[in-house]
């Protein structure tokens, strides 16, 4: 998926939201200028305007990303085949499905730290694209609250999940707004559960590999 900026390469990820006609296409010229230049920027000053607005764009992000597929000589594939699926971890900050997919090819996968045979173990810590309310409305629904939905969530496979996601309406996956803090709409005791399976993870095995990531 493309990065927050117009380049030389080809249009960011707002230019491609914009395009698509949504929530995105209305926004006010100044607001769009804003996600242009700095989309983490843009994401945190929309979330704190228009909170009770922030479902629709998530969903427009959910459903863009979702599309994206894995090719044949994708860098996951690589990854995967590189370490393997035995006594590793794999935790991701992305929201889209490209690691899933990848790991289907070779064999499948599992959320979290249970050992399947054959399985990677996939961990992500900013939630997903297809990870949906499991329930209607359990939660409390405010104005200026900074949570939609409070309780458990399912677990969608791709296809389904662009299913879902066009023409949706309803409350966004559970998958932190792209701002500082990433703050959360949709909240679920899993996605604490996993952040905590993580940091056990993570201080339990002897080395940890970056990929991609810049460390602050």
């Amino acid at each position: 998926p493309p990065l927050g900026r117009d380049t030389t390469h080809g249009p960011g990820l707002f230019s491609e939201l914009e395009a698509r006609g949504g929530v995105a296409s209305r926004f006010p010229e100044a607001m769009k200028e804003l996600f242009r230049r700095d989309f983490e920027g843009g994401m945190g000053a929309y979330h704190e305007k228009e909170r009770a607005n922030i479902n629709g764009l998530q969903n427009e992000i959910a459903l863009y990303l979702s599309e994206f597929e894995v090719g044949q000589y994708s860098t996951f594939r690589q990854l995967l085949r590189l370490f393997g699926c035995k006594e590793t971890l794999y935790s991701t900050l992305n929201y889209d499905l490209l690691i899933e997919g990848a790991a289907r090819q070779l064999g499948g996968f599992t959320y979290g730290t249970k050992v399947m045979a054959d399985h990677f173990n996939i961990i992500k810590l900013h939630g997903s694209c297809n990870y949906f309310p499991a329930m209607e409305a359990s939660g409390i629904v405010t104005k200026n609250g900074p949570v939609a939905y409070m309780g458990p969530i399912m677990f969608v496979k791709t296809t389904e999940t662009q299913q879902r996601l066009t023409n949706y309406r309803g409350i966004s996956p559970a998958m932190a707004v792209y701002t500082a803090g990433k703050p959360y709409i949709v909240r679920s005791n899993y996605l604490r559960m996993q952040l905590e399976a993580w940091q056990l993870a993570a201080r339990a095995v002897p080395q940890i590999f970056l990929h991609g990531i810049s460390v602050n």
